[in-house]
């Protein structure tokens, strides 16, 4: 529901503005798990992928490129000519 609000407020429209999304991480899991969504079809995932979180200390999130996405990818489902 808030990714829908923020589109709808913001005026986004589809492949306007994409979300990394990271799942819980528990404290002797040392790897982070995230999907990235279209803001407008959050519950539609482009990637979904696993990271060591050490690989993730030294940057910010807008740092993270679509080469470090196929690189963790554990499934992508948006062709990749798009």
């Amino acid at each position: 529901q808030y990714f829908k609000a923020v589109a709808s407020t913001c005026g986004f429209e589809e492949n306007e503005c994409f979300v990394a999304v990271f799942e819980p991480q528990g404290m002797l899991d040392h790897t982070s798990e995230w999907h990235l969504v279209d803001i407008t079809k959050p519950d539609h995932k482009i990637y979904h992928g696993k990271c060591p979180y050490k690989d993730l200390e030294g940057i910010q999130p807008c740092d993270m490129s679509i080469k470090m996405f196929d690189d963790y990818s554990i499934a992508r489902t948006k062709d990749k000519s798009q």
